[in-house]
Protein backbone atom coordinates (compact mmCIF):
# COMPACT_ATOMS: atom_id res chain seq x y z
CA UNK A 1 0.00 0.00 0.00
CA UNK A 2 2.28 3.43 0.87
CA UNK A 3 -0.03 6.10 -0.50
CA UNK A 4 0.43 9.98 -0.14
CA UNK A 5 -1.35 11.77 2.26
CA UNK A 6 -2.27 14.78 0.05
CA UNK A 7 -4.74 12.89 -1.91
CA UNK A 8 -6.99 11.26 0.89
CA UNK A 9 -9.69 13.32 0.55
CA UNK A 10 -9.88 12.46 -2.83
CA UNK A 11 -9.65 9.00 -2.24
CA UNK A 12 -12.25 8.57 0.00
CA UNK A 13 -15.15 10.05 -1.90
CA UNK A 14 -13.85 7.64 -4.69
CA UNK A 15 -14.12 4.32 -2.20
CA UNK A 16 -17.16 5.51 -0.76
CA UNK A 17 -19.28 5.75 -3.60
CA UNK A 18 -17.62 2.86 -5.68
CA UNK A 19 -17.72 -0.03 -2.90
CA UNK A 20 -20.49 0.88 -0.23
CA UNK A 21 -23.73 -0.94 -2.20
CA UNK A 22 -21.50 -4.41 -2.53
CA UNK A 23 -23.37 -7.49 -1.29
CA UNK A 24 -21.46 -10.21 0.90
CA UNK A 25 -23.39 -13.18 -0.50
CA UNK A 26 -21.09 -15.88 -1.83
CA UNK A 27 -23.71 -18.99 -2.71
CA UNK A 28 -21.43 -21.15 -3.91
CA UNK A 29 -19.54 -23.73 -1.16
CA UNK A 30 -15.48 -24.10 -1.01
CA UNK A 31 -12.94 -25.53 0.99
CA UNK A 32 -10.69 -23.17 2.59
CA UNK A 33 -7.07 -23.64 2.39
CA UNK A 34 -5.76 -25.37 5.27
CA UNK A 35 -2.95 -22.50 5.73
CA UNK A 36 -4.87 -19.82 4.18
CA UNK A 37 -3.78 -17.21 6.85
CA UNK A 38 -0.25 -15.12 6.32
CA UNK A 39 0.87 -11.71 7.85
CA UNK A 40 3.07 -8.85 6.00
CA UNK A 41 6.45 -8.01 7.63
CA UNK A 42 6.49 -10.68 10.23
CA UNK A 43 9.06 -13.10 11.49
CA UNK A 44 11.53 -10.22 11.29
CA UNK A 45 12.57 -9.93 14.76
CA UNK A 46 13.37 -13.53 14.87
CA UNK A 47 12.81 -13.35 18.18
CA UNK A 48 11.09 -15.81 19.98
CA UNK A 49 8.45 -13.63 21.47
CA UNK A 50 7.03 -13.39 18.22
CA UNK A 51 7.37 -16.74 16.81
CA UNK A 52 5.20 -17.52 19.97
CA UNK A 53 2.79 -15.02 18.84
CA UNK A 54 2.89 -15.67 14.68
CA UNK A 55 2.31 -19.59 16.44
CA UNK A 56 -0.80 -18.22 18.78
CA UNK A 57 -2.79 -16.29 16.10
CA UNK A 58 -2.21 -19.66 13.38
CA UNK A 59 -0.48 -17.61 10.70
CA UNK A 60 1.20 -19.80 8.21
CA UNK A 61 2.50 -17.55 5.59
CA UNK A 62 4.89 -14.58 6.08
CA UNK A 63 5.54 -11.93 3.62
CA UNK A 64 8.69 -10.05 2.89
CA UNK A 65 10.07 -8.21 0.46
CA UNK A 66 13.32 -8.90 -0.82
CA UNK A 67 15.17 -5.99 -1.63
CA UNK A 68 17.49 -6.06 -4.55
CA UNK A 69 19.45 -3.33 -2.89
CA UNK A 70 19.85 -4.32 -0.08
CA UNK A 71 20.97 -8.17 -1.28
CA UNK A 72 23.08 -6.68 -3.86
CA UNK A 73 24.28 -2.95 -2.87
CA UNK A 74 27.37 -3.18 -5.06
CA UNK A 75 27.51 -4.92 -8.52
CA UNK A 76 28.43 -8.24 -7.91
CA UNK A 77 28.96 -8.33 -4.32
CA UNK A 78 26.06 -9.94 -2.28
CA UNK A 79 25.07 -9.77 0.95
CA UNK A 80 22.04 -12.16 2.05
CA UNK A 81 23.03 -12.70 5.92
CA UNK A 82 19.55 -10.47 6.99
CA UNK A 83 17.67 -12.69 4.71
CA UNK A 84 19.52 -15.78 5.96
CA UNK A 85 18.48 -15.55 9.22
CA UNK A 86 14.91 -14.67 8.54
CA UNK A 87 14.51 -17.63 6.40
CA UNK A 88 16.13 -20.10 8.68
CA UNK A 89 14.13 -19.01 11.44
CA UNK A 90 10.88 -18.73 9.57
CA UNK A 91 11.48 -22.35 8.82
CA UNK A 92 12.19 -23.56 12.35
CA UNK A 93 8.64 -22.36 13.13
CA UNK A 94 7.29 -23.78 10.12
CA UNK A 95 6.32 -21.15 8.13
CA UNK A 96 5.92 -20.96 5.02
CA UNK A 97 7.68 -17.68 3.14
CA UNK A 98 6.21 -15.46 0.51
CA UNK A 99 9.01 -13.08 -0.95
CA UNK A 100 8.37 -10.32 -3.01
CA UNK A 101 11.28 -9.56 -5.58
CA UNK A 102 11.34 -6.20 -5.93
CA UNK A 103 13.01 -2.59 -6.28
CA UNK A 104 15.97 -1.58 -8.13
CA UNK A 105 20.12 -0.86 -6.91
CA UNK A 106 21.76 2.44 -7.14
CA UNK A 107 24.84 1.35 -8.57
CA UNK A 108 21.74 0.63 -11.60
CA UNK A 109 22.27 4.36 -12.23
CA UNK A 110 25.14 6.62 -13.66
CA UNK A 111 25.44 9.95 -12.03
CA UNK A 112 23.89 11.55 -14.67
CA UNK A 113 20.90 9.65 -14.51
CA UNK A 114 17.59 12.09 -13.67
CA UNK A 115 15.25 8.59 -12.79
CA UNK A 116 17.97 7.20 -10.05
CA UNK A 117 14.92 7.84 -7.58
CA UNK A 118 12.02 6.51 -9.72
CA UNK A 119 11.60 2.81 -8.67
CA UNK A 120 11.68 0.87 -12.33
CA UNK A 121 13.39 -1.28 -14.45
CA UNK A 122 14.38 0.14 -17.78
CA UNK A 123 14.46 -2.37 -20.66
CA UNK A 124 18.77 -2.58 -21.14
CA UNK A 125 18.85 -3.13 -16.96
CA UNK A 126 16.29 -6.34 -17.22
CA UNK A 127 19.56 -8.67 -17.47
CA UNK A 128 20.59 -7.29 -13.97
CA UNK A 129 17.29 -7.49 -12.82
CA UNK A 130 17.14 -11.05 -13.80
CA UNK A 131 20.57 -12.05 -12.34
CA UNK A 132 19.48 -10.57 -8.90
CA UNK A 133 16.19 -12.89 -9.22
CA UNK A 134 18.53 -16.10 -10.52
CA UNK A 135 20.92 -15.69 -7.29
CA UNK A 136 18.20 -15.22 -4.62
CA UNK A 137 16.24 -18.06 -5.97
CA UNK A 138 19.23 -20.48 -5.81
CA UNK A 139 20.03 -19.69 -2.38
CA UNK A 140 16.52 -19.92 -1.04
CA UNK A 141 14.76 -22.32 -3.87
CA UNK A 142 14.16 -24.85 -1.50
CA UNK A 143 13.07 -22.63 1.53
CA UNK A 144 11.25 -20.02 0.46
CA UNK A 145 7.00 -21.27 -0.99
CA UNK A 146 6.24 -18.64 -3.14
CA UNK A 147 7.94 -15.55 -4.95
CA UNK A 148 6.20 -12.12 -6.25
CA UNK A 149 7.48 -10.89 -8.61
CA UNK A 150 7.53 -6.51 -7.86
CA UNK A 151 5.30 -4.50 -5.94
CA UNK A 152 2.07 -2.14 -6.99
CA UNK A 153 3.11 -1.51 -10.06
CA UNK A 154 0.08 0.36 -10.57
CA UNK A 155 1.22 2.93 -7.60
CA UNK A 156 3.99 5.81 -8.64
CA UNK A 157 5.48 5.28 -5.76
CA UNK A 158 6.55 1.89 -6.64
CA UNK A 159 6.49 2.28 -10.23
CA UNK A 160 8.00 4.74 -12.21
CA UNK A 161 8.02 2.59 -15.76
CA UNK A 162 5.60 2.40 -18.34
CA UNK A 163 3.16 -0.34 -18.68
CA UNK A 164 5.05 -1.78 -21.39
CA UNK A 165 8.59 -2.15 -19.62
CA UNK A 166 6.89 -3.71 -16.52
CA UNK A 167 5.32 -6.79 -18.30
CA UNK A 168 8.70 -7.17 -20.10
CA UNK A 169 9.81 -7.17 -16.50
CA UNK A 170 7.44 -9.50 -15.60
CA UNK A 171 7.43 -11.84 -18.63
CA UNK A 172 11.56 -12.28 -18.11
CA UNK A 173 11.19 -12.88 -14.67
CA UNK A 174 8.59 -15.45 -14.36
CA UNK A 175 10.75 -17.18 -16.98
CA UNK A 176 13.72 -16.84 -15.53
CA UNK A 177 12.05 -18.30 -11.99
CA UNK A 178 10.37 -21.25 -14.14
CA UNK A 179 13.78 -22.20 -15.15
CA UNK A 180 15.28 -22.44 -12.12
CA UNK A 181 12.70 -23.58 -9.80
CA UNK A 182 9.97 -25.43 -12.49
CA UNK A 183 7.57 -26.58 -9.84
CA UNK A 184 7.69 -23.40 -7.54
CA UNK A 185 4.69 -20.89 -6.77
CA UNK A 186 5.13 -17.89 -8.86
CA UNK A 187 2.48 -14.86 -8.30
CA UNK A 188 2.65 -11.91 -11.33
CA UNK A 189 0.81 -8.62 -10.56
CA UNK A 190 0.51 -7.59 -6.96
CA UNK A 191 -1.94 -5.08 -7.66
CA UNK A 192 -3.25 -2.57 -5.89
CA UNK A 193 -7.13 -2.44 -5.68
CA UNK A 194 -6.80 1.31 -4.64
CA UNK A 195 -9.54 3.56 -7.45
CA UNK A 196 -7.09 5.71 -9.77
CA UNK A 197 -5.57 9.11 -8.88
CA UNK A 198 -3.89 11.35 -11.41
CA UNK A 199 0.31 11.03 -11.15
CA UNK A 200 -0.45 8.66 -8.33
CA UNK A 201 -2.26 5.61 -9.24
CA UNK A 202 -3.45 3.80 -12.25
CA UNK A 203 -6.47 1.11 -12.46
CA UNK A 204 -4.62 -2.13 -11.95
CA UNK A 205 -7.76 -3.09 -14.81
CA UNK A 206 -5.00 -2.45 -17.88
CA UNK A 207 -2.25 -3.98 -16.39
CA UNK A 208 -3.98 -6.90 -15.98
CA UNK A 209 -5.24 -7.64 -19.31
CA UNK A 210 -1.96 -6.66 -20.63
CA UNK A 211 -0.54 -9.12 -18.72
CA UNK A 212 -2.29 -12.20 -19.58
CA UNK A 213 -2.39 -10.94 -23.48
CA UNK A 214 1.05 -10.25 -23.97
CA UNK A 215 1.79 -13.76 -22.64
CA UNK A 216 3.14 -12.62 -19.35
CA UNK A 217 1.61 -14.51 -17.08
CA UNK A 218 1.68 -17.90 -18.96
CA UNK A 219 3.95 -19.47 -16.48
CA UNK A 220 2.40 -18.11 -13.06
CA UNK A 221 0.77 -19.79 -10.79
CA UNK A 222 -1.45 -16.66 -9.48
CA UNK A 223 -2.14 -13.42 -9.25
CA UNK A 224 -0.94 -10.72 -6.07
CA UNK A 225 -3.82 -8.45 -4.89
CA UNK A 226 -4.01 -5.81 -2.48
CA UNK A 227 -8.18 -5.04 -2.06
CA UNK A 228 -7.79 -2.24 0.28
CA UNK A 229 -10.67 -0.44 0.98
CA UNK A 230 -12.91 1.91 3.63
CA UNK A 231 -14.85 -1.27 4.81
CA UNK A 232 -14.69 -4.85 4.35
CA UNK A 233 -17.52 -4.20 1.80
CA UNK A 234 -15.41 -2.32 -0.07
CA UNK A 235 -13.18 -5.49 0.03
CA UNK A 236 -15.10 -7.85 -0.99
CA UNK A 237 -16.49 -5.67 -4.10
CA UNK A 238 -12.57 -5.38 -5.32
CA UNK A 239 -12.29 -8.88 -5.30
CA UNK A 240 -15.30 -9.75 -7.05
CA UNK A 241 -13.77 -7.30 -9.86
CA UNK A 242 -10.83 -8.59 -9.93
CA UNK A 243 -12.60 -12.48 -10.04
CA UNK A 244 -14.82 -11.00 -13.50
CA UNK A 245 -11.88 -9.51 -14.60
CA UNK A 246 -9.62 -12.98 -14.60
CA UNK A 247 -12.40 -15.45 -15.61
CA UNK A 248 -10.97 -15.14 -19.37
CA UNK A 249 -7.76 -16.10 -18.91
CA UNK A 250 -8.83 -18.75 -16.30
CA UNK A 251 -7.01 -17.44 -13.21
CA UNK A 252 -10.38 -16.68 -11.00
CA UNK A 253 -9.34 -18.96 -8.64
CA UNK A 254 -5.80 -18.56 -8.37
CA UNK A 255 -6.17 -15.18 -6.54
CA UNK A 256 -3.38 -14.49 -3.68
CA UNK A 257 -4.36 -11.56 -1.33
CA UNK A 258 -0.70 -10.69 -0.19
CA UNK A 259 -2.00 -7.49 1.79
CA UNK A 260 -5.14 -6.29 2.78
CA UNK A 261 -5.83 -4.58 6.35
CA UNK A 262 -7.12 -0.86 7.74
CA UNK A 263 -4.86 1.52 9.80
CA UNK A 264 -6.05 2.41 13.26
CA UNK A 265 -4.58 5.92 13.31
CA UNK A 266 -3.59 9.09 10.57
CA UNK A 267 -5.12 10.43 7.87
CA UNK A 268 -6.22 7.63 5.72
CA UNK A 269 -10.03 6.74 4.96
CA UNK A 270 -9.70 3.70 5.42
CA UNK A 271 -8.85 3.96 9.04
CA UNK A 272 -10.96 1.90 11.64
CA UNK A 273 -10.75 2.79 15.68
CA UNK A 274 -9.17 -0.04 17.75
CA UNK A 275 -12.57 -0.76 19.07
CA UNK A 276 -14.11 -1.88 15.71
CA UNK A 277 -10.81 -3.35 14.60
CA UNK A 278 -11.42 -6.75 15.24
CA UNK A 279 -15.30 -6.56 13.57
CA UNK A 280 -13.23 -5.86 10.21
CA UNK A 281 -10.65 -8.05 10.46
CA UNK A 282 -13.46 -11.05 11.27
CA UNK A 283 -15.15 -9.48 8.41
CA UNK A 284 -12.44 -8.75 6.10
CA UNK A 285 -11.06 -12.72 6.18
CA UNK A 286 -14.26 -14.14 6.40
CA UNK A 287 -15.97 -12.85 3.14
CA UNK A 288 -12.43 -13.44 0.81
CA UNK A 289 -11.97 -16.70 2.45
CA UNK A 290 -15.59 -17.62 1.43
CA UNK A 291 -14.71 -15.92 -2.14
CA UNK A 292 -11.38 -18.01 -2.34
CA UNK A 293 -8.91 -15.98 -1.78
CA UNK A 294 -5.78 -18.72 -1.68
CA UNK A 295 -4.17 -17.06 0.87
CA UNK A 296 -5.05 -13.74 2.99
CA UNK A 297 -1.60 -11.95 4.19
CA UNK A 298 -3.07 -8.99 6.84
CA UNK A 299 -1.19 -6.06 6.43
CA UNK A 300 0.67 -5.91 8.81
CA UNK A 301 2.42 -7.44 11.35
CA UNK A 302 3.49 -4.20 13.70
CA UNK A 303 2.91 -0.48 14.40
CA UNK A 304 5.85 1.80 14.55
CA UNK A 305 5.27 2.84 17.81
CA UNK A 306 4.00 1.59 21.33
CA UNK A 307 0.52 2.36 22.48
CA UNK A 308 0.90 6.11 24.30
CA UNK A 309 3.73 7.25 22.25
CA UNK A 310 3.77 10.29 20.00
CA UNK A 311 1.91 9.64 16.91
CA UNK A 312 2.49 11.32 13.36
CA UNK A 313 -0.28 11.92 10.45
CA UNK A 314 0.71 9.23 8.65
CA UNK A 315 -1.29 6.26 8.70
CA UNK A 316 1.38 3.57 6.98
CA UNK A 317 2.37 3.54 11.15
CA UNK A 318 -0.72 2.13 12.59
CA UNK A 319 -1.86 -0.80 9.90
CA UNK A 320 -0.39 -3.42 12.97
CA UNK A 321 -2.46 -6.22 15.01
CA UNK A 322 0.17 -5.54 17.88
CA UNK A 323 2.67 -2.64 18.99
CA UNK A 324 6.35 -3.27 18.78
CA UNK A 325 6.70 -3.72 22.39
CA UNK A 326 4.20 -6.97 21.45
CA UNK A 327 1.44 -5.67 22.95
CA UNK A 328 -1.83 -6.92 20.79
CA UNK A 329 -4.30 -4.45 20.06
CA UNK A 330 -8.37 -6.52 19.53
CA UNK A 331 -7.92 -7.44 16.03
CA UNK A 332 -5.15 -9.74 16.85
CA UNK A 333 -7.54 -11.73 18.90
CA UNK A 334 -9.69 -11.51 15.98
CA UNK A 335 -6.96 -12.53 12.93
CA UNK A 336 -6.58 -15.96 15.88
CA UNK A 337 -10.17 -16.66 15.83
CA UNK A 338 -10.76 -16.87 12.16
CA UNK A 339 -7.39 -18.74 11.60
CA UNK A 340 -8.04 -20.95 13.88
CA UNK A 341 -11.63 -21.56 12.87
CA UNK A 342 -12.19 -20.91 9.21
CA UNK A 343 -8.69 -22.73 8.22
CA UNK A 344 -9.31 -25.96 6.40
CA UNK A 345 -13.10 -25.95 6.53
CA UNK A 346 -15.25 -26.06 4.31
CA UNK A 347 -17.60 -23.17 3.77
CA UNK A 348 -21.37 -24.56 3.53
CA UNK A 349 -23.95 -21.73 2.59
CA UNK A 350 -26.91 -24.23 0.87
CA UNK A 351 -26.10 -26.14 4.26
CA UNK A 352 -27.24 -23.06 6.73
CA UNK A 353 -31.39 -22.07 6.60
CA UNK A 354 -31.98 -18.94 6.74
CA UNK A 355 -36.29 -18.11 7.83
CA UNK A 356 -36.87 -14.41 7.41
CA UNK A 357 -33.86 -12.52 8.00
CA UNK A 358 -32.74 -10.12 6.34
CA UNK A 359 -30.06 -9.47 3.42
CA UNK A 360 -28.28 -6.93 6.27
CA UNK A 361 -27.82 -9.86 8.17
CA UNK A 362 -24.62 -11.40 6.71
CA UNK A 363 -23.99 -15.23 7.88
CA UNK A 364 -20.78 -17.74 6.71
CA UNK A 365 -21.24 -21.15 7.93
CA UNK A 366 -17.92 -23.85 7.62
CA UNK A 367 -17.83 -27.35 8.47
CA UNK A 368 -14.29 -29.14 8.61
CA UNK A 369 -13.79 -32.73 9.98
CA UNK A 370 -14.98 -34.57 13.07
CA UNK A 371 -18.39 -32.67 12.83
CA UNK A 372 -16.64 -29.45 13.82
CA UNK A 373 -18.90 -26.36 12.82
CA UNK A 374 -18.08 -22.54 12.58
CA UNK A 375 -20.67 -19.65 12.22
CA UNK A 376 -19.87 -16.14 11.79
CA UNK A 377 -22.57 -13.82 11.86
CA UNK A 378 -23.18 -9.92 11.47
CA UNK A 379 -25.39 -7.10 10.99
CA UNK A 380 -24.27 -4.61 8.28
CA UNK A 381 -25.97 -1.18 10.08
CA UNK A 382 -28.03 -1.57 13.03
CA UNK A 383 -29.17 -4.84 15.64
CA UNK A 384 -31.07 -7.37 14.43
CA UNK A 385 -32.96 -9.92 17.14
CA UNK A 386 -32.12 -13.84 16.15
CA UNK A 387 -33.07 -17.10 16.71
CA UNK A 388 -30.51 -19.96 15.70
CA UNK A 389 -31.34 -23.42 16.28
CA UNK A 390 -27.75 -25.32 15.99
CA UNK A 391 -28.03 -28.99 16.37
CA UNK A 392 -25.28 -30.27 18.17
CA UNK A 393 -23.17 -30.18 21.24
CA UNK A 394 -20.42 -27.97 22.84
CA UNK A 395 -21.72 -24.39 21.63
CA UNK A 396 -19.39 -21.37 22.21
CA UNK A 397 -19.29 -17.81 21.70
CA UNK A 398 -16.20 -16.24 21.09
CA UNK A 399 -15.79 -12.73 21.67
CA UNK A 400 -13.78 -11.50 18.67
CA UNK A 401 -11.79 -8.16 20.74
CA UNK A 402 -10.97 -10.50 23.84
CA UNK A 403 -10.95 -13.95 22.52
CA UNK A 404 -13.00 -14.98 25.80
CA UNK A 405 -16.04 -17.94 25.19
CA UNK A 406 -19.43 -18.73 26.82
CA UNK A 407 -21.42 -21.57 26.33
CA UNK A 408 -24.68 -21.71 24.46
CA UNK A 409 -27.34 -23.76 24.11
CA UNK A 410 -28.60 -25.64 21.03
CA UNK A 411 -31.71 -23.54 20.72
CA UNK A 412 -30.54 -19.19 21.13
CA UNK A 413 -31.45 -16.37 20.99
CA UNK A 414 -28.75 -13.74 20.10
CA UNK A 415 -28.70 -9.60 19.50
CA UNK A 416 -26.71 -9.54 16.37
CA UNK A 417 -24.81 -6.26 15.61
CA UNK A 418 -21.67 -5.04 13.42
CA UNK A 419 -19.29 -6.73 15.34
CA UNK A 420 -19.32 -10.62 14.56
CA UNK A 421 -20.69 -13.46 16.82
CA UNK A 422 -18.27 -16.18 15.89
CA UNK A 423 -19.77 -19.39 17.22
CA UNK A 424 -18.31 -23.20 17.11
CA UNK A 425 -19.77 -26.01 17.88
CA UNK A 426 -19.82 -29.86 17.19
CA UNK A 427 -22.48 -31.16 14.82
CA UNK A 428 -25.30 -33.47 15.51
CA UNK A 429 -25.14 -33.96 11.49
CA UNK A 430 -28.30 -31.88 11.17
CA UNK A 431 -28.60 -28.53 9.28
CA UNK A 432 -28.04 -25.58 11.94
CA UNK A 433 -30.66 -22.65 10.81
CA UNK A 434 -31.16 -19.15 11.49
CA UNK A 435 -35.06 -17.05 11.89
CA UNK A 436 -36.49 -13.74 13.22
Amino acid sequence: MKQHVWYIGLLSLALVSSCSSSAFVVKESRVIPEDFAGMVHAGSTRTDEEYALLNDMGVSWVLATFYWGSIEPQQGAWNFSHYDSFVERAKQDGKKIIAVLAYDTPWMYSDEDKNKSDPHIRSKDIPKYLNFVETTILRYQDKVDAWSVWNEPNVARFWKGSKQEFIALTKAAIQKIREIAPETTILGGAFSGLPTIPFVSESYVGYVKALFESGAMDQASGVSFHPYSTNPQGAAALYDRMVDLLTPYGFQDKIWITEVGYPTHGLYPTRVSEEKQPAYVIQTLSTLAARGARVICWYEMFDKYNRGDKRTADSEHYFGLLYPNYERKPGATAYGLAARYIGGMTYQPQSLSRDGVPSSVVAYYFEGENNHATLIIWKNSGKQTLRLLLPGTGHLLHDPATGSTRSLETQITLNIGSMPSVITWNTSGEPPSISK
